[in-house]
């Protein structure tokens, strides 16, 4: 018999893969079906319109169809509370929300920048796409239509802000971010302690991608070793599924550790990501089609302004902003820098156009 739920994927898909790897474990058994050009065209679209994988549905069909990987995750959550992918510190579940809005969408423009503009890369991944969509084509026939099929990628890569002017800013700082979660394995075994949260599924969507291609592959071993076994256990699954949830208090002597390095992490976010947020935010409010933001290190990232941001950035002040009306803080035992930076951010977002409608509500921050 077949099960239940249907998850439609996209092998190239880094949510496709963050879909499939929660579901994987929590051992919830679905029938995966490739969304290739046939199963889109006469399967998703006439029930959902132009979605894009992964899709999970169940028996009863597209009707209450999950076409979002950090939605089916957090269905999978509450469907199978055990092995729990949320963390026991509320404030640190609310830093595994942001670093998965960090995953999705900042560094899915780093992602996208390896994937895409590095030639060897570009040619590998576009062989593996024309693969996935077009199974039973003859090769030939799949190299006549690479144009067609690839073509509309790269000239979407403009949109996100991807392009060979803003490569290197997006190549350093991803690096950056790497080099703060390198020491990962000295200290624990996952982003945010010894079992792995939503964040790590997220890490191990977008970059364990990356590791794929020739590229990014030299790029990781050879400069974050550390950070390719972390992929690599995610990826085996190997992280115990019944491991204690007092396994925090039991490596107390190490916890000092990666409560600095998720410090760090906080940083880099306030730095960059809600950086960029924050001018997002700001030139729709003033009307400019163009995001210019100065990063961390002095770089100039400039994107299309995109108004679906503004709202994933509300959604992340209502995190903070729940967490700060409990009277919690992001790190156990208080105020840290990576907290501050985070703070003078908002702050900063507070006195920006378009304020009143971020933080309207909002009554703690």
């Amino acid at each position: 018999m077949q099960p239940p739920l249907t998850l439609y994927l996209f092998p190239q898909s880094p949510w496709s893969k963050k879909a499939k790897a929660v579901l994987d474990y929590k051992e919830i058994e679905v029938r995966q079906v490739t969304a290739d050009a046939l199963v889109r065209r006469r399967v998703l679209k006439p029930a959902l319109g132009p979605v894009t994988s992964p899709v999970l549905w169940g028996s009863d069909g597209p009707s209450h169809a999950i076409a979002d990987s950090t939605d089916i995750a957090l269905w999978a959550e509450s469907h199978k509370p055990d092995p729990s992918i949320r963390h026991d510190d509320p404030g640190l579940e609310v830093v595994s929300r942001i670093l998965d809005e960090t995953f999705d969408e900042w560094l899915s423009r780093h992602y996208l920048a390896f994937k895409w503009l590095n030639a060897q890369d570009r040619s590998r991944n576009t062989d593996l796409i024309l693969k996935a969509l077009l199974p039973q084509a003859p090769g030939f026939l799949r190299e006549r239509l690479a144009p067609r099929v690839v073509g509309p990628i790269l000239e979407a890569l403009p949109r996100h802000g991807v392009t060979e002017e803003t490569k290197p800013v997006l190549t350093a700082s991803l690096k950056r971010f790497l080099a703060i979660v390198e020491p990962i394995h000295y200290d624990s075994d996952c982003l945010l302690g010894p079992y792995p949260v939503l964040a790590d599924f997220s890490a191990l969507a977008l970059l364990s991608q990356i590791q794929r291609d020739p590229s990014g592959e030299r790029m990781l071993l050879e400069e974050f070793p550390e950070f390719c076994a972390y992929l690599n256990q995610m990826e085996a699954n190997t992280v115990s599924r019944v491991e204690r949830r007092d396994a925090w208090a039991a490596r107390q002597k190490d916890t000092h550790l990666v409560l600095d390095r998720i410090s760090q992490v906080l940083e880099y976010v306030a730095g960059e990501f809600f950086a960029f947020m924050i001018a997002n935010a700001g030139a729709l409010a003033e009307g400019r089609k163009e995001v210019s933001v100065e990063l961390a290190r002095g770089e100039t990232y400039r994107a299309p302004a995109s108004e679906p941001l503004r709202g994933r950035f509300r959604f992340l002040l209502e995190q903070l902003d729940g967490l700060r009306k409990a009277g919690g803080h992001l790190l156990p035992g208080g105020d840290s820098r990576g907290e501050r930076a985070l703070a003078d951010q908002v702050a900063r977002a507070k006195g920006s156009p378009g304020a009143r409608d971020l933080f309207a509500g909002l009554s703690a921050l």
